[in-house]
């Protein structure tokens, strides 16, 4: 059958393979390779050599990449309402507020505050006693440990 022997048949192919890998896997190389695929797909419809149906491909797939996947993701960069980059991980609860749900005594020796529901341990950064049930602002970390203040209330 001639089908299977024009190269156009080969190249849609490999682009739908590449695209469901791309669903499968949510890379971003399987789509770009998918995008140089079909480019090589419609070059060869003008009867040029394989070696530059390749040449397309691969030159396409890397424009994709980078054109639509890393330098957008370089400009990406999340911002809140003030305009400030979102924090991430432990730095997004530097500057909250928690509750003492276990004293933390001036000896330092800590105690615990509650942060959304997660219950962390803590140490006053003054060393004063936190009772129980006071409300304190989520200064720095070590490790695991806040290091909180009290807040006047």
């Amino acid at each position: 059958m001639e089908i299977f022997s024009s190269s156009w048949f080969w190249w849609l192919i490999a682009a739908v393979a590449l695209f469901l890998i791309e669903l499968a896997s949510g890379t971003s190389i399987a789509f770009s390779l998918s995008v140089g695929c079909i480019a090589a797909m419609l070059i060869s419809f003008a009867d040029v050599s394989f070696s530059w149906q390749l040449a397309i491909a691969i030159f396409v797939s890397a424009l994709c990449f980078i054109f639509v996947f890393a330098l957008p993701a370089s400009k990406r960069k999340r911002k809140n309402a003030g305009g400030q980059p979102y924090a991430s991980n432990m730095d997004a609860i530097i500057g909250r507020k928690a509750l003492v749900v276990e004293e933390i005594r001036g000896d330092g020796t800590p105690g615990r505050v509650k942060i959304d529901g997660d219950i962390w341990q803590a140490l006053t950064t003054d060393n004063c006693t936190a009772p129980k049930g006071s409300m304190v602002e989520v200064c720095s970390y070590d490790s695991i440990i806040l290091n909180v203040k009290i807040i006047n209330q």
